[in-house]
């Protein structure tokens, strides 16, 4: 129920666009209610235009890198970013 990483290299595909690439650490731990995250991450790019085939609510689209830190859980989540595109 408790999943620890570090040194991950996670990519994402959704057909044939732009893979999303993050490298980085992390602890994901599945709750009674949530799944709880606390995440360290560099993206090497995030897709906006792959992750909108899966989730079309984000206005984003494009290619971007930089830092990514995700604490808690989806009813209460923060992420802070520093990306360039």
């Amino acid at each position: 129920l408790d999943v620890r990483f570090r040194d991950a290299d996670l990519t994402h595909r959704d057909g044939v666009g732009d893979a999303t690439r993050a490298t980085g650490n992390g602890r994901v731990t599945l709750g009674e209610t949530f799944t709880t995250y606390d995440l360290a991450l560099n993206a090497q790019p995030l897709s906006f235009t792959t992750l909108a085939r899966s989730y079309p609510s984000p206005p984003l689209r494009g290619s971007y890198q930089g830092p990514l830190r995700i604490q808690g859980d989806l009813d209460d989540l923060l992420v802070t970013a520093d990306l360039t595109g």
